[in-house]
């Protein structure tokens, strides 16, 4: 008996205990990071969720719980991001962790000359990982940490969180994770682009009113831990056929010889870069394959298929080259043609660099080779000829 009473307090002291651990309600999530740089300090924003708001009530005699009732935005400063950090827990209330952050937002004077002090800072702690969705902003980060879901939906039910459901539905703005822009921070020739955001809401209302919604309106250009400059939504047209690591779903609107229109829906271009060393000039041959189905077709029935091929073809060619005008008159690598060059002729980039000289004008665009394929025309008839 007293062989197996000691057995048994034996076994009791090797059994696991859960004495530290703490009730996921007393404990604050941060799920948005913010970070500026403001008169030689920094600025950090720190958002927090209500997540029983987020969980669907199952009684019905409780009242909903407004979206901007369940946001809570901290702000914190100092003179380094740690420094910053800690000021947000002198008032937190609760422990504060890092482990839930699905979004980090930078400012434009941080994106100029501070990403490498920043990332740096936030990634010591084990904490953060590099999964985030990373976005940059011309406005204060408190309005897009403050916007508010359609329908009164979970807080984090906002492109701000969940970029790629409307990104494989029309692929504007490209989602960045926070991996691929240390790789252009800390790469010697990588660049990314950055998605702008924004609250500023023109199209939903609710009760006549316009209630800020967080959306992408454009590019930031980055690399080499600064900022080359903000490219707007309608101008990055050719960009997305080079730069995009994926296209799923980009509408196109042709416009005819005859007057007539129409639609097309590109799907997963593919994109090859050739470069091509002639004297000093650095050739550069750009060939895009893409399937695509016809959406709409505002026209008589004289046009023929082959007519809107030609189109979609020479409406991606017009597009690419002047993406490319704009990338040498604006000194920003939107195709990446610097990284293009070191990982597949490192020794003229290396040359290049040595030299002093800027690599980007040494760039010549020598053609653009589209081959555009109609998978689906709808219900659309044509010509034959």
């Amino acid at each position: 008996m007293k062989r197996n009473i000691a057995a048994l307090l034996a076994a009791l002291l090797i059994l696991p205990g859960c004495w530290d651990m703490r009730e996921a309600q007393d404990t604050n999530f941060v799920t948005a990071l913010g970070v500026d740089y403001i008169q030689d300090h920094y600025v950090v924003y720190a958002q927090i969720i209500d997540f029983p708001s987020i969980a669907k009530r199952e009684s019905s005699d409780s009242a909903p719980q407004s979206g901007s009732d369940a946001i809570w935005v901290g702000r914190g400063e100092g003179k380094s991001v740690i420094a910053a950090l800690n000021h947000i827990y002198d008032s937190s209330q609760q422990q504060t962790v890092w482990t839930h952050v699905k979004a980090v937002i930078l400012s434009e004077s941080v994106m100029k000359s501070k990403m490498d002090e920043v990332f740096s800072s936030i990634l010591r702690s084990r904490e953060m990982r590099y999964t985030p969705w990373v976005y940059g902003t011309r406005e204060p980060i408190t309005n897009l940490m403050s916007s508010l879901p359609l329908l009164n939906l979970s807080a984090q039910s906002t492109v701000m969180f969940e970029p790629t459901s409307i990104y494989r539905q029309s692929s504007d703005v490209e989602p960045v994770h926070l991996q691929r822009v240390m790789n252009a921070v800390r790469e010697p020739a990588s660049i990314v682009l950055l998605p702008s955001i924004t609250s500023k809401n023109r199209i939903w209302s609710n009760q006549g009113k316009q209630p800020p919604l967080s959306r992408t309106d454009g590019i930031f250009v980055l690399g080499k831990n600064t900022l080359h400059g903000f490219v707007p939504e309608h101008s990055i047209q050719g960009t997305r056929f080079v730069k995009y690591y994926r296209v799923f779903r980009y509408p196109m609107t042709l416009n005819l010889e005859n007057g007539g229109s129409a639609l097309l829906l590109i799907r997963n271009p593919r994109t090859s870069v050739d470069i091509t060393l002639s004297g000093e000039e650095l050739q550069l041959s750009i060939h895009v394959t893409s399937r695509a189905n016809l959406i709409e077709k505002n026209t008589d029935e004289s046009i023929s298929f082959q007519t809107i091929v030609e189109a979609g073809n020479k409406k991606i060619e017009d597009e690419i080259r002047a993406a490319f005008q704009m990338s040498q008159k604006q000194n920003m690598d939107l195709f990446g043609l610097e990284e293009e060059l070191y990982r597949k002729k490192n020794a003229v980039w290396k040359r290049l660099r040595d030299s002093g000289e800027p690599v980007l004008p040494k760039f010549t665009l020598k053609e653009v080779q589209v081959t555009l394929k109609i998978n689906h025309a709808n219900t659309y008839t044509f010509q034959q000829k």
